[in-house]
């Protein structure tokens, strides 16, 4: 398994927003090196300003000490299965896509479920470019004028 990227990153910049410790902490992060990642996190502690933040980076190094492996690149244990990973993303990279579809969806409003799928259908066909046939046999093609307008 691996650990949600995302949330490690998010609980990294609340943690040492400011901290000159920061930009290496990201560093290894970014390089999926799970064990620079803790190396690093453990130098940082009894540096921070406020106690309530040396609280949660202890418990996040506690929570990350039990998987360093896990903070790795899932696409490279895949490759190394013989898994093909050409076009997957990196892990936590669907938080920052579910916000987009979240604000184009809700944005004050409220669905019923048929009309939620229809409309996320229609979401993701636009945004991939796939040609969308309606109820009554129309078919709407993606162009680069359309989206010029």
């Amino acid at each position: 398994f691996t650990i949600d990227r995302f949330h490690v990153a998010r609980d990294i910049q609340r943690i040492f927003r400011d901290h000159p410790r920061y930009r290496a902490i990201r560093k290894a992060l970014a390089a999926y090196d799970g064990q620079k990642l803790l190396i690093e996190l453990n130098s940082a502690v009894g540096t921070l300003e406020k106690e309530s933040r040396e609280e949660r980076l202890e418990e996040l190094i506690k929570q990350l000490e039990q998987y360093p492996e896990a903070l790795g690149d899932y696409r490279k244990w895949l490759d190394e299965k013989g898994i093909d990973t050409e076009g997957m993303r990196a892990m936590g990279s669907a938080e920052a896509t579910m916000r987009v579809f979240a604000r184009r969806m809700k944005n004050g409003r409220s669905w019923v479920a048929e009309g939620m799928k229809a409309m996320m259908t229609g979401l993701i066909g636009h945004l991939d470019k796939l040609s969308l046939r309606t109820l009554i046999g129309q078919v709407e093609t993606w162009t680069e004028e359309k989206e010029e307008k």
